[in-house]
Protein backbone atom coordinates (compact mmCIF):
# COMPACT_ATOMS: atom_id res chain seq x y z
CA UNK A 1 0.00 0.00 0.00
CA UNK A 2 2.81 2.40 0.83
CA UNK A 3 3.94 2.15 -2.80
CA UNK A 4 0.65 3.80 -3.86
CA UNK A 5 0.82 7.17 -2.06
CA UNK A 6 -1.86 8.76 -4.26
CA UNK A 7 -4.45 6.04 -3.66
CA UNK A 8 -7.72 7.67 -2.50
CA UNK A 9 -10.12 4.72 -2.18
CA UNK A 10 -9.65 1.09 -1.16
CA UNK A 11 -12.35 -1.61 -1.19
CA UNK A 12 -11.57 -4.95 0.42
CA UNK A 13 -14.50 -6.83 -1.05
CA UNK A 14 -14.31 -10.18 0.76
CA UNK A 15 -15.04 -11.70 4.17
CA UNK A 16 -12.81 -9.84 6.60
CA UNK A 17 -12.18 -11.88 9.73
CA UNK A 18 -9.99 -10.90 12.67
CA UNK A 19 -6.98 -12.38 10.86
CA UNK A 20 -7.08 -9.40 8.47
CA UNK A 21 -6.84 -6.73 11.19
CA UNK A 22 -3.16 -6.18 10.35
CA UNK A 23 -4.33 -4.87 6.96
CA UNK A 24 -5.42 -1.69 8.72
CA UNK A 25 -1.81 -0.88 9.53
CA UNK A 26 -0.96 -1.04 5.83
CA UNK A 27 -3.83 1.28 4.99
CA UNK A 28 -2.62 3.83 7.55
CA UNK A 29 0.56 4.26 5.49
CA UNK A 30 -1.35 5.70 2.50
CA UNK A 31 -1.41 9.49 3.06
CA UNK A 32 -3.95 10.34 0.34
CA UNK A 33 -6.46 7.68 1.36
CA UNK A 34 -9.93 9.17 1.92
CA UNK A 35 -12.29 6.20 1.86
CA UNK A 36 -12.26 2.52 2.84
CA UNK A 37 -14.79 -0.14 1.97
CA UNK A 38 -15.16 -3.53 3.63
CA UNK A 39 -16.93 -6.34 1.79
CA UNK A 40 -18.17 -8.40 4.72
CA UNK A 41 -16.38 -7.49 7.95
CA UNK A 42 -16.76 -9.68 10.99
CA UNK A 43 -18.03 -7.94 14.09
CA UNK A 44 -14.58 -8.00 15.68
CA UNK A 45 -12.87 -6.65 12.55
CA UNK A 46 -15.36 -3.75 12.40
CA UNK A 47 -14.78 -2.91 16.08
CA UNK A 48 -11.02 -2.89 15.52
CA UNK A 49 -11.46 -0.74 12.42
CA UNK A 50 -13.48 1.76 14.44
CA UNK A 51 -10.71 1.92 17.06
CA UNK A 52 -8.23 2.55 14.24
CA UNK A 53 -10.19 5.27 12.38
CA UNK A 54 -9.52 8.13 14.88
CA UNK A 55 -5.80 7.57 14.31
CA UNK A 56 -6.23 8.23 10.56
CA UNK A 57 -8.40 11.40 10.50
CA UNK A 58 -7.74 11.89 6.78
CA UNK A 59 -10.06 8.89 6.15
CA UNK A 60 -13.61 10.27 6.05
CA UNK A 61 -15.44 7.52 4.15
CA UNK A 62 -16.48 4.14 5.59
CA UNK A 63 -18.49 1.70 3.49
CA UNK A 64 -19.72 -1.64 4.84
CA UNK A 65 -20.91 -3.40 1.70
CA UNK A 66 -22.29 -6.54 3.35
CA UNK A 67 -23.43 -6.00 6.94
CA UNK A 68 -24.41 -9.60 7.73
CA UNK A 69 -22.33 -9.65 10.90
CA UNK A 70 -23.33 -6.18 12.10
CA UNK A 71 -25.71 -6.36 15.06
CA UNK A 72 -26.84 -3.62 17.50
CA UNK A 73 -24.29 -4.53 20.17
CA UNK A 74 -21.36 -4.47 17.75
CA UNK A 75 -22.51 -1.26 16.13
CA UNK A 76 -22.76 0.50 19.49
CA UNK A 77 -19.10 -0.43 20.00
CA UNK A 78 -18.25 1.01 16.59
CA UNK A 79 -19.98 4.39 16.96
CA UNK A 80 -17.34 6.22 19.08
CA UNK A 81 -14.78 5.73 16.31
CA UNK A 82 -16.89 7.29 13.56
CA UNK A 83 -16.73 10.98 14.49
CA UNK A 84 -14.51 11.77 11.45
CA UNK A 85 -16.72 9.87 9.00
CA UNK A 86 -18.70 12.09 6.63
CA UNK A 87 -19.55 9.44 4.01
CA UNK A 88 -21.11 6.25 5.38
CA UNK A 89 -22.57 3.10 3.83
CA UNK A 90 -24.34 0.42 5.86
CA UNK A 91 -25.13 -2.32 3.38
CA UNK A 92 -27.69 -5.13 3.40
CA UNK A 93 -28.39 -7.92 5.88
CA UNK A 94 -27.61 -6.09 9.11
CA UNK A 95 -29.86 -6.79 12.11
CA UNK A 96 -30.55 -3.20 13.17
CA UNK A 97 -34.24 -2.41 13.49
CA UNK A 98 -35.52 0.90 12.07
CA UNK A 99 -35.58 2.50 15.53
CA UNK A 100 -32.10 1.25 16.43
CA UNK A 101 -30.84 2.48 13.09
CA UNK A 102 -32.54 5.83 13.66
CA UNK A 103 -30.92 6.29 17.07
CA UNK A 104 -27.57 5.26 15.60
CA UNK A 105 -27.72 7.75 12.74
CA UNK A 106 -28.87 10.58 15.01
CA UNK A 107 -25.56 10.19 16.84
CA UNK A 108 -23.62 10.95 13.62
CA UNK A 109 -24.67 14.53 12.78
CA UNK A 110 -21.47 15.16 10.79
CA UNK A 111 -22.44 12.69 8.03
CA UNK A 112 -22.88 14.32 4.61
CA UNK A 113 -23.39 11.28 2.36
CA UNK A 114 -25.34 8.29 3.58
CA UNK A 115 -26.46 4.97 2.09
CA UNK A 116 -28.37 2.58 4.35
CA UNK A 117 -30.49 -0.56 4.17
CA UNK A 118 -33.83 -0.28 5.97
CA UNK A 119 -35.72 -3.39 7.10
CA UNK A 120 -39.30 -2.81 8.11
CA UNK A 121 -40.64 -4.17 11.42
CA UNK A 122 -44.32 -3.18 11.38
CA UNK A 123 -45.17 -3.92 15.02
CA UNK A 124 -42.25 -1.87 16.31
CA UNK A 125 -42.95 1.07 14.04
CA UNK A 126 -46.70 1.11 14.59
CA UNK A 127 -46.30 1.34 18.35
CA UNK A 128 -43.16 3.40 18.84
CA UNK A 129 -42.20 5.39 15.76
CA UNK A 130 -44.41 8.45 16.21
CA UNK A 131 -43.43 8.71 19.87
CA UNK A 132 -39.74 8.46 19.00
CA UNK A 133 -40.00 10.94 16.14
CA UNK A 134 -41.61 13.47 18.46
CA UNK A 135 -38.37 13.40 20.46
CA UNK A 136 -36.23 13.83 17.35
CA UNK A 137 -33.07 15.90 17.72
CA UNK A 138 -31.93 18.13 14.89
CA UNK A 139 -31.32 15.16 12.61
CA UNK A 140 -28.40 14.99 10.20
CA UNK A 141 -27.84 18.72 9.74
CA UNK A 142 -25.03 18.24 7.19
CA UNK A 143 -26.59 15.49 5.07
CA UNK A 144 -26.82 16.34 1.36
CA UNK A 145 -26.93 12.89 -0.33
CA UNK A 146 -29.15 10.10 0.97
CA UNK A 147 -29.85 6.65 -0.50
CA UNK A 148 -32.21 4.19 1.20
CA UNK A 149 -32.49 0.54 0.13
CA UNK A 150 -35.62 -0.85 1.79
CA UNK A 151 -37.19 -4.27 2.29
CA UNK A 152 -40.50 -5.59 3.66
CA UNK A 153 -42.21 -2.24 3.10
CA UNK A 154 -45.43 -3.56 1.61
CA UNK A 155 -48.44 -1.54 2.81
CA UNK A 156 -49.50 2.09 2.82
CA UNK A 157 -48.77 2.39 6.59
CA UNK A 158 -45.33 0.82 6.00
CA UNK A 159 -44.50 3.48 3.43
CA UNK A 160 -45.84 6.27 5.63
CA UNK A 161 -43.57 5.00 8.43
CA UNK A 162 -40.59 4.82 6.06
CA UNK A 163 -41.14 8.38 4.82
CA UNK A 164 -41.57 9.64 8.40
CA UNK A 165 -38.33 7.87 9.30
CA UNK A 166 -36.56 9.61 6.42
CA UNK A 167 -38.08 12.95 7.35
CA UNK A 168 -36.78 12.69 10.91
CA UNK A 169 -33.25 12.37 9.53
CA UNK A 170 -33.39 15.13 6.90
CA UNK A 171 -35.64 17.76 8.51
CA UNK A 172 -32.78 20.19 9.15
CA UNK A 173 -30.42 19.01 6.42
CA UNK A 174 -29.41 20.75 3.17
CA UNK A 175 -30.55 17.67 1.24
CA UNK A 176 -29.73 17.75 -2.47
CA UNK A 177 -30.19 14.13 -3.55
CA UNK A 178 -32.62 11.46 -2.34
CA UNK A 179 -32.85 7.97 -3.83
CA UNK A 180 -35.14 5.15 -2.72
CA UNK A 181 -34.48 1.61 -3.95
CA UNK A 182 -36.74 -1.33 -3.08
CA UNK A 183 -35.01 -4.65 -2.42
CA UNK A 184 -38.22 -6.49 -3.32
CA UNK A 185 -41.20 -5.94 -5.62
CA UNK A 186 -43.02 -3.37 -3.51
CA UNK A 187 -44.77 -0.39 -5.06
CA UNK A 188 -45.87 2.77 -3.28
CA UNK A 189 -49.26 4.31 -4.05
CA UNK A 190 -49.38 6.85 -1.20
CA UNK A 191 -46.57 9.36 -1.85
CA UNK A 192 -47.97 12.33 0.11
CA UNK A 193 -45.38 12.25 2.91
CA UNK A 194 -42.51 11.85 0.44
CA UNK A 195 -43.79 14.71 -1.70
CA UNK A 196 -43.97 16.87 1.42
CA UNK A 197 -40.30 16.15 2.17
CA UNK A 198 -39.29 17.00 -1.39
CA UNK A 199 -41.27 20.24 -1.54
CA UNK A 200 -39.93 21.38 1.84
CA UNK A 201 -36.34 21.19 0.61
CA UNK A 202 -35.33 24.18 -1.48
CA UNK A 203 -31.89 22.59 -1.79
CA UNK A 204 -33.23 19.44 -3.49
CA UNK A 205 -31.81 18.81 -6.97
CA UNK A 206 -32.35 15.08 -7.50
CA UNK A 207 -35.04 12.55 -6.54
CA UNK A 208 -35.10 8.94 -7.75
CA UNK A 209 -37.97 6.71 -6.60
CA UNK A 210 -39.23 4.86 -9.64
CA UNK A 211 -41.41 2.48 -7.59
CA UNK A 212 -43.29 5.42 -6.05
CA UNK A 213 -46.28 6.26 -8.24
CA UNK A 214 -47.71 9.76 -8.58
CA UNK A 215 -50.21 11.46 -10.85
CA UNK A 216 -48.68 12.65 -14.07
CA UNK A 217 -49.75 16.23 -13.38
CA UNK A 218 -48.18 16.03 -9.90
CA UNK A 219 -44.86 14.90 -11.32
CA UNK A 220 -44.97 17.54 -14.05
CA UNK A 221 -45.74 20.31 -11.54
CA UNK A 222 -42.95 19.13 -9.25
CA UNK A 223 -40.41 19.25 -12.03
CA UNK A 224 -41.66 22.61 -13.25
CA UNK A 225 -41.80 24.33 -9.87
CA UNK A 226 -38.85 22.84 -8.01
CA UNK A 227 -35.98 23.56 -10.37
CA UNK A 228 -34.58 20.07 -9.78
CA UNK A 229 -32.02 18.60 -12.16
CA UNK A 230 -33.29 15.00 -12.06
CA UNK A 231 -36.70 13.58 -11.13
CA UNK A 232 -37.65 9.91 -11.53
CA UNK A 233 -41.03 8.58 -10.41
CA UNK A 234 -43.47 5.96 -11.55
CA UNK A 235 -46.58 7.52 -13.11
CA UNK A 236 -49.94 5.82 -13.57
CA UNK A 237 -52.83 6.76 -15.83
CA UNK A 238 -55.70 8.70 -14.32
CA UNK A 239 -57.86 5.62 -13.70
CA UNK A 240 -59.20 3.60 -10.78
CA UNK A 241 -56.71 1.89 -8.49
CA UNK A 242 -57.90 -1.55 -9.59
CA UNK A 243 -57.11 -0.73 -13.20
CA UNK A 244 -53.64 0.38 -12.17
CA UNK A 245 -52.86 -3.06 -10.79
CA UNK A 246 -52.21 -1.70 -7.27
CA UNK A 247 -53.40 -3.83 -4.38
CA UNK A 248 -54.32 -2.52 -0.95
CA UNK A 249 -50.86 -3.60 0.20
CA UNK A 250 -49.04 -1.25 -2.17
CA UNK A 251 -47.63 -3.96 -4.46
CA UNK A 252 -47.98 -4.35 -8.18
CA UNK A 253 -50.23 -7.29 -9.02
CA UNK A 254 -48.37 -10.01 -10.90
CA UNK A 255 -48.91 -9.65 -14.63
CA UNK A 256 -50.47 -6.19 -14.31
CA UNK A 257 -47.45 -4.06 -15.12
CA UNK A 258 -48.84 -3.19 -18.56
CA UNK A 259 -51.04 -0.50 -17.02
CA UNK A 260 -48.00 1.38 -15.69
CA UNK A 261 -45.92 4.03 -17.32
CA UNK A 262 -42.94 5.86 -15.94
CA UNK A 263 -41.79 9.46 -15.93
CA UNK A 264 -38.18 10.48 -15.89
CA UNK A 265 -36.56 13.83 -16.49
CA UNK A 266 -32.93 14.84 -16.39
CA UNK A 267 -32.21 18.53 -16.95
Amino acid sequence: MASCPNLKEVYLDFHLTSSYISTLTDLADVPALKSVGFGRPSGLFLVRAAEWLPRVPHITGLHVLDATEVNPERFRQVLPGLHNITSLTLGPDHSLSPLTLLDTLWSLPQVEQLSVSYYNIPAELDVLLLERLSLSPSGLRNLHTFMVHHADVTSAPDYTALFSWIRSLVDSSPLRSLELVPMDASVCDNPAELLYIIRSKETMKRVVAEHVFVRRETAAALMRESGMKEVRFGVYPDVDAGERGITDHGRRDEGESASYSAISAVI
